[in-house]
């Protein structure tokens, strides 16, 4: 699930990308073959394999558990940041 998520991620930056600035993606020396179209289609490829993982019983348990282990994720960055962000508020012994 995560490999989906990152992937779709980078995906739909790239048409934001694509969308804000055309100028840059117009003298890209990089550019990916399709453009906005293998986006969609891969953006669509990822909808369907989480609608299969939906319908088989051995594959909604992890399915389910997804929303969970994002909520873990969210959490813990937040508190390590807060952590991080404490550190650095504080002065040096003399």
């Amino acid at each position: 699930m995560l490999f989906i998520f990152v992937w779709s991620m980078i995906l739909l930056s790239y048409l934001v990308y694509r969308r804000r600035r055309p100028d840059l993606h117009a003298v890209s020396r990089y550019r990916m073959p399709g453009g906005r179209v293998m986006c969609i289609v891969v953006l669509a490829f990822f909808a369907f394999i989480l609608v299969l993982l939906g319908v088989y019983p051995a594959t909604q348990a992890a399915l389910a558990c997804t929303p969970i282990w994002f909520v873990l994720l969210a959490l813990t960055y937040v508190l390590r940041g807060r952590v991080a962000r404490r550190g650095l508020n504080r002065r040096p012994a003399s």
